[in-house]
């Protein structure tokens, strides 16, 4: 009976359905914050990828800049220079690394001396660099745009054109890429 007595007597130990709750309430909050956090980071990311790609694409064109004084559109050719991106000459890119570039005079959008780059993140964001070595009367220089602009137009049909003027374009990435 003395034996019984104890246990009976003994208290549990253990949290209460209140503490329990409370528990999983924090954590639901903390989860709440954090999930559009890492939602955002993946495409901010992919975004990342495009523009490094196109800027890629910037380099080795410029590299052929460099030996000829011309911008070429010339796939195998671009293709020697830079392997890991696809070009597509004259035309949109449709995918993350490929890269549709006009340059003149056979690109009818591009002025000679000029070439204009566009790539496609994987969340159909649209980014463009346009480069001009020559005053076209807009200018020299590196601009950059982001769908809307001269280099995109933003309404999915991914037209190349020169010079990346629109309304959201650049001469510094920071500002022509945000969106």
């Amino acid at each position: 009976m003395k034996k019984m007595r104890g246990s009976i007597t003994g208290r549990d130990e253990g949290f209460t359905l209140i503490e329990l709750m409370i528990v999983v309430l924090i954590i639901a909050i903390l989860i709440a914050i954090a999930i559009p956090t890492f939602l955002g980071a993946r495409e901010r990311a992919q975004d990342r990828a495009a523009q490094t790609s196109v800027r890629n694409a910037l380099t080795a064109e410029n590299v052929y800049y460099t030996d000829s004084q011309a911008y070429t559109q010339d796939q195998p050719t671009l293709a020697g220079i830079e392997q890991a991106l696809t070009w597509v000459p004259g035309g949109p890119s449709t995918g993350q690394n490929e890269v549709g570039v006009v340059s003149g005079p056979t690109g009818t959008q591009a002025v000679d001396g000029t070439v204009v780059l566009t790539v496609l993140s994987a969340h159909q964001h649209e980014f463009s660099i346009c480069d001009s070595k020559v005053d076209g009367g807009n200018g020299t220089g590196t601009s950059y745009d982001h769908e809307g602009g001269g280099g995109a137009t933003g309404d999915g049909s991914h037209a190349l054109e020169f010079p990346c003027t629109g309304a959201g374009a650049s001469t510094d990435s920071s500002a022509g890429w945000r969106h």
